[in-house]
C-alpha cells in the first residue's frame, strides 16, 4: 500500500506528565508508515499544566497543534474539535495518556488504507485491566452489538477513519460514548470496517474518566439512541464487513 497522510487527533485532561511521552510515541512510529502526518492536541480544560506543556510543544515541533477547551467538555467534544482541524484523508484518535505502545500504534497505521475504519481490539484486555473494568468492557461491548446488529469485538479504542466519511456522522454526543455512535452509524450505511489485534499499557487499575457521573449519564444517553435507531425504529438492515477488503483508490 502507497503511504498516506494521518492525522493524529490526541484528547487530554490532566496528562503533563504523560502527554510529551505520547507524542514521542508517535512520533517513533508515524514516519514509517505516513506519507505526512500531524499531530493535534485538544486540552479538555485541564487542571494541570497540560495547556503550557502542549503550547510549548507546539512552538518547537511544527507538526503539533495545539487546541484548548476553554471548560471541559468531554472527550467526544474534544475528539470533533480536532476532526474540524484536522487537514489529512486520514484521522486516528490517540489517548493522551500513554496508554499505548508504538507497535499497536503501528499495527494500526500500517492497515491505513486498507477500510474506511481500521477498528483496534485488545488480545490483553483481561492482563491489562481489572476483572471489574474487563467484565464491564465485554458487558458493553456485548450490549452495543445486540443494539445495533454488528459484531464489533471493541469500540473504544484508538480507532482510525477515513476522513470525508466521519466527517459525515451526526454528532449526537460530546462525551464517552461518541466511538460506538459513529462506528455504528457509518457501518450501518455500508463503511468498510478492519479488525487489528493490539496490547496496550498494563494498568490495573479501576480509576477510570469513564466511570465519572456524566460518563455514565452520556453512555446511558448513548444506549438509548442506539435502540432507537436501530431497534426500534431502524433505518434498514446493516452492511457490514466480511473480512476482505480491496485497496481503495
Amino acid at each position: 500500500m502507497p503511504k498516506r497522510r494521518l492525522s493524529f487527533i490526541v484528547p487530554a485532561f490532566n496528562e503533563q506528565k504523560l502527554i510529551g511521552i505520547t507524542i514521542e510515541t508517535i512520533h517513533t512510529i508515524a514516519p514509517k508508515y505516513c506519507k505526512d502526518y500531524e499531530i493535534i492536541i485538544i486540552d479538555d480544560c485541564s487542571s494541570d499544566k497540560t495547556g503550557t506543556v502542549i503550547d510549548k510543544m507546539a512552538i518547537k515541533d511544527k507538526k503539533i497543534v495545539a487546541l484548548h477547551n476553554t471548560k471541559n467538555m468531554g472527550m467526544g467534544f474534544s475528539y470533533f474539535k480536532g476532526l474540524d482541524a484536522a487537514r489529512f484523508e486520514y484521522v486516528m484518535v490517540v489517548f493522551g495518556d500513554n496508554d499505548h505502545p508504538a507497535q499497536s500504534i503501528g499495527n494500526i497505521i500500517s492497515k491505513m488504507g486498507h477500510a474506511d475504519i481500521i477498528i483496534p481490539y485488545y488480545k490483553n484486555l483481561h492482563i491489562s485491566k481489572t476483572w471489574l473494568r474487563h467484565v464491564i468492557s465485554i458487558t458493553y461491548v456485548h450490549l452495543v452489538n445486540y443494539l445495533t446488529g454488528l459484531s464489533v469485538p471493541y469500540y473504544n479504542g484508538i480507532t482510525m477513519h477515513r476522513t470525508d466519511l466521519i466527517r459525515q456522522v451526526p454528532r449526537t454526543t460530546a462525551g464517552f460514548g461518541f466511538q460506538v455512535e459513529t462506528i455504528a452509524y457509518l457501518a450501518k450505511r455500508g463503511a468498510t470496517c478492519l479488525e487489528v489485534d493490539i496490547i496496550n499499557e498494563e494498568k490495573k487499575t479501576n480509576a477510570s474518566a469513564a466511570f465519572r457521573p456524566g460518563n455514565i449519564l452520556s453512555v446511558l444517553g448513548t444506549f438509548f439512541r442506539l435502540a432507537w435507531n436501530y431497534k426500534i425504529s431502524p433505518q434498514g438492515n446493516p452492511k457490514f464487513y466480511s473480512k476482505q477488503y480491496p485497496s481503495l483508490k
